[in-house]
């Protein structure tokens, strides 16, 4: 310590004394006479200046400035920081500099799901002789040394989760050409640099949220008042006080056909418009065992009532004319793990109770449920109703007229073996943000909306009080309009933020206008507020949408002459060969991820494929395809890329595990639970969670 001082001591009054010397007369003297020579020679002295300005760059460039500190891994959602700032009135992005944001003219966005750090470590194997050395063909190995990525840090090796609290991981990765795998090669004479990106989840409860949703949609922010009256619970709606009430008749939100398969409904036959689907459906239910047969009946309806034309008096009348039946069961466990019905209640629009019964299983039963049903053996013992008994009376209640109106509306007609064709489902009309199949609990929507607090009693549920909670909503809605409650009440879609922008760049001050470029119908959800919209059928088919979309139709029809301001795109071929696209509800979707697996087990092979495994061949296709997409962007355009969210299949077989644990701990004795759920799992899918939110982005202007 004390060597130290001493150090320290002799090096400032070294310093001190250079300072004085620099100082001294005689230093000024030597100066002087340098500078009289100078003179007397009568030459011009050319004399440099420090500006005080730093130099402008004239053209745009999004750059990282190795000055930022970063204290986290970047969320996505600062990549959508950086497009509103280039096209919107955003703040500036905290993460990375960019330069001349007005000269941007553009800016497009691609998805590539399937992408990873693991494959620019070099972890995982995209060539023959990488993976003889030991790479993982699946999953990353932290424990080797990078091999394709500079950093100043490179042999630190973290014990965590990548990307988690290791203070390199959080910074971007500087692409080296020469170490790269050859499939990732041309990405290097792209983008300078490689960023880690995470997306949104809730690592204490194991949740992932949509990489998609999370890009696309914006958050309307809350006034000083509301934020003011926020108290305990759930926080109340967005925009409450300066909501403008647009009363909507009920039979507006009917749900259609697409939502109640998505939901999982047993479809009334009315519903299917030609006999060769309803042939199909006979089938399908056959092999269900929802059909006759097996107990199901279906209400009787003498052709459905058109429901896009309401009545004129409609919007004074909120039922119009229909007859709306709130209603709520109950079941327990039966023998062969079964959930029968042991209680039933409706009530009509009023609130009035028109039909409450307990109902005995057929099967024998093993466990009441009585801490959610409130059914006790006592209360089933003396009675004689049976399902079919309320199947009958129900019928006698039905209409082409009628309308049901509940909570998770599948599960109670499933208990009732019935089908109905019109159906008003509170879980569907306030949808959770992460979309299905999530739902709201019923509990959680009354305390929001309502200001009430539902099923607090420890005697189980109260099929009255949770009929007319929904029953409740259900009109709160038919009040408020149809955005109440939903994400456009709180959040909005990222091309409708933008399309109240203008762009400085357009001389006649237009608005941005935004496109979409999506597998499938690109028609639901956030997506359906783009502009244009053009569905694929593969990779190559976004390639050529992107190119239309910057560059326009020569007639102008479907995509604006000189392109559109915003392009969103999504690539899944790679997604489905990594096993990493799950199953859609959605039969068009479905229908295209099976075609993309079955066309993905045996890739086009050439010369340029030579030495690669299976992997890369599919790699180095989705580059190129990157490659082709950068290629045809007209200059001063921003170019983003990102992946999302990584692989979460071990996160979703955790999930399982887990939802399996608790169905049979709240259904099953201690000793007969089949699954063990400790510390050790929730520990393990806690750390699945944080692994399985890391991607990668990359941003360039061309």
């Amino acid at each position: 310590m004390g060597r130290t001082k001493k150090k320290r001591s002799q090096q400032g009054k070294k310093r001190s004394r250079n300072e004085f010397e620099a100082n001294s007369p005689q230093a000024s003297m030597q100066e002087g006479a340098k500078g009289k020579e100078d003179a007397d020679s009568g030459e011009w002295q050319v004399v440099e200046r420090k500006s005080k300005r730093s130099k402008t760059h004239g053209y745009p460039a999004i750059v990282h400035t190795p000055s930022i500190r970063l204290n986290a891994t970047t969320y996505l959602t600062e990549l959508q920081t950086l497009v509103l700032y280039i096209l919107s009135d955003g703040v500036a992005p905290k993460f990375v500099a960019v330069r001349e944001p007005k000269s941007i003219k553009k800016v497009v966005v691609l998805m590539v799901p399937g992408l990873d750090m693991g494959l620019f470590k070099g972890h995982i194997a995209l060539e023959a002789e990488v993976q003889a050395a030991g790479a993982d063909v699946r999953s990353p190995e932290p424990q080797k040394q990078d091999m394709c990525l500079t950093s100043s840090k490179q042999d630190h090796v973290s014990k965590l989760p990548e990307g988690v609290g290791t203070p390199d991981a959080f910074y971007p990765r500087r692409l080296d050409n020469s170490k790269l795998q050859r499939p990732l090669q041309p990405l290097s004479n792209i983008f300078n640099h490689v960023w880690p990106l995470r997306t949104n989840a809730d690592e204490r409860t194991g949740k992932m949220y949509s990489s998609m949703n999370n890009f696309l949609s914006c958050t309307i922010h809350r006034s000083k008042e509301e934020k003011t009256q926020q108290g305990p619970g759930p926080k109340p709606p967005a925009s409450a006080a300066s909501w403008k009430d647009q009363p909507t008749p009920v039979s507006r939100f009917i749900a259609d056909v697409g939502s109640l398969v998505e939901d999982r409904h047993v479809l009334h036959p009315s519903l299917f418009k030609t006999e060769e689907e309803k042939a199909a459906d006979i089938r399908r239910r056959q092999i269900n065992r929802q059909d006759a047969e097996h107990g199901w009946v279906d209400s009787t309806i003498d052709g459905a009532p058109d429901v896009s034309q309401p009545a004129k008096d409609d919007q004074t009348n909120l039922t119009g004319g229909w007859h709306v039946l709130a209603l709520d069961c109950e079941m327990c466990k039966t023998e062969g793990d079964v959930y029968e019905l042991t209680k039933v209640t409706v009530m009509d629009w009023d609130g009035v109770v028109v039909l409450e019964e307990l109902v005995k299983p057929e099967k024998p039963v093993i466990d009441y449920v009585t801490r959610f049903s409130g059914v006790t053996r006592e209360m089933l013992d003396p009675v004689d109703t049976r399902l079919t008994d309320i199947q009958q009376r129900l019928l006698k209640m039905f209409s082409s007229k009628t309308i049901l109106v509940g909570h998770s509306l599948d599960s109670d007609l499933n208990a009732l073996k019935m089908t109905h064709p019109h159906l008003v489902d509170t879980s569907l009309l306030y949808p959770h943000p992460r979309g299905p199949p999530y739902k709201h609990k019923l509990k959680w929507l009354t305390e929001k909306f309502l200001q009430r607090s539902i099923q607090t009693g420890s005697d189980g549920h109260d099929p009255k009080e949770d009929a007319r909670a929904a029953l409740d909503l259900v009109k709160l809605k038919c009040q408020r309009g149809p955005k109440w409650g939903t994400s456009d009440a709180s959040q909005e879609s990222l091309f409708q933020r933008l399309s109240r922008s203008k762009r400085p760049c357009h001389v006649d001050g237009d608005n941005c206008i935004g496109a979409c470029v999506n597998w499938g119908p690109a028609n639901r959800g956030y997506e359906a507020h783009a502009h244009t919209k053009i569905g694929c059928d593969n990779d190559s088919d976004v390639v050529q949408g992107v190119a239309r979309c910057v560059n326009g139709d020569p007639d102008g029809k479907e995509v604006p002459g000189g392109g559109v301001d915003f392009v969103w795109a999504r690539m899944r071929e790679l997604e489905a060969h990594r096993g990493h696209w799950d199953s859609s509800h959605h039969p068009d979707v479905e229908k295209l991820r099976l075609k993309c697996l079955e066309n993905s087990k045996a890739p086009t092979q050439d010369n340029s494929t030579e030495g690669l495994t299976n992997l890369g061949v599919h790699v180095g296709q989705t580059v190129e395809r990157i490659q082709a997409i950068y290629d045809d962007l007209p200059r001063c355009t921003a170019f983003m890329v990102y992946s999302g969210h990584g692989d979460v299949r071990e996160l979703e077989r955790l999930q399982k595990l887990k939802t399996q644990y608790k169905r049979e701990y709240d259904t099953k004795k201690w000793n007969d639970i089949s699954i063990s759920w400790t510390e050790k799992e929730e520990a393990q899918m806690k750390n699945e969670v944080k692994s399985a939110r890391l991607g990668v982005g990359f941003m360039t202007v061309k």
